[in-house]
């Protein structure tokens, strides 16, 4: 199961998939608050499901 990690202390220009995301052993990294589109268009790409 791909797990997301959302933190408060992540900046938004932090890609989401990567060296932090492998690093801390996750499928994605997040800055909180997350907007909804990008946990959405996050949850897809990692479960693979069309948009």
């Amino acid at each position: 199961m791909p797990v997301i990690a959302l933190s408060p202390t992540v900046f938004p220009g932090i890609r989401r998939r990567g060296e932090l995301a492998r690093r801390l052993g996750v499928a994605a990294v997040l800055p909180k608050p997350v907007p909804r589109e990008a946990l959405l268009e996050t949850v897809h790409e990692l479960l693979g499901a069309p948009r």
